[in-house]
Parts: structure tokens; C-alpha cells; sequence
């Protein structure tokens, strides 16, 4: 199904994907199955939001008079203030621009997920929506 998400969400899914796989020691699994076919189709996404990225940092930084831009010693790029705080929402706006791709729901959810992995996972590879448990 064609669903529609932030990057910002989309970056945390990334994030959270890699950290969930590498903590099942490369495991194959229903579930890990789907977070790879999905994260396959994010590529274009993630690729989008690095080249979005970088002209963010481009057009952002500071420059000589000649328009060189101008780096650190350790060759970051510099700001000046004014050019911080429009880099600063920048990255606001991008990370709130939306995408549409082909979720695919994992026929097994499994039950050790944690809160942080339920939510991140909603929408991309799973429909089980996070519900709080009562303690025991």
C-alpha cells in the first residue's frame, strides 16, 4: 500500500532498522525481510534528503568575498550566524517534507519489540499499533 511519510520519519525508520536488525545478529526473519524490502525502497528517499543536505550547506555557508566558500581546519564548512539560523530551518522545513512509497506489512510482528520500534515500524512494515500495558 502507497503511504505517505516525513523524511524526519523516514530517517528515524533508517535508524531504527539498522539498530533492530543489528541486534537480531543478522537473523533472517519475516519481519527482517520486510524492513530490508522497505528500506530498499526508501533508498531514493534517503538519497534525496543527503543530496537536499548537502545544497542546504552550500547555500547556507560562508563564503570570501570572491564567493569562495570557506572551511575549517578540519574542512567543515563555516557559518556566520544569520547563515546558521537559515541552515537551522532549513533542515526544519526539509525534514518535514513528505513522500509517498510502497509500505510492505511483515506477516509477523514480533512481540519482543520495544515502544521506540513499534511506533517507528507503524505504517512501514507493520499495523500493530503501540497500546501500553498495564503492569502487572
Amino acid at each position: 500500500m502507497k503511504v505517505e511519510k516525513t523524511i524526519e520519519e523516514v530517517l528515524n525508520f533508517g535508524n531504527v532498522a539498522n539498530s533492530y536488525i543489528g541486534r537480531t545478529d543478522g537473523k533472517e526473519t519475516k519481519f527482517t525481510y520486510a524492513i530490508k524490502k522497505v528500506a530498499k525502497r526508501l533508498k531514493e528517499h534517503f538519497d534525496y534528503y543527503n543530496d537536499e543536505l548537502f545544497s542546504i550547506d552550500v547555500n547556507t555557508c560562508s563564503t570570501d568575498d570572491k564567493g569562495n566558500i570557506l572551511k575549517d581546519e578540519r574542512g567543515n564548512f563555516t557559518y556566520t550566524r544569520e547563515g546558521l539560523t537559515k541552515k537551522r530551518n532549513d533542515l526544519k522545513e526539509l525534514l518535514k517534507h513528505k513522500v509517498s512509497f510502497e509500505n510492505y506489512i511483515a506477516t509477523e510482528i514480533p512481540e519482543d519489540l520495544t515502544e521506540v520500534e513499534m511506533v517507528s515500524f507503524l505504517d512501514f512494515v507493520s499495523d500493530k499499533v503501540y497500546t501500553e500495558q498495564e503492569p502487572v
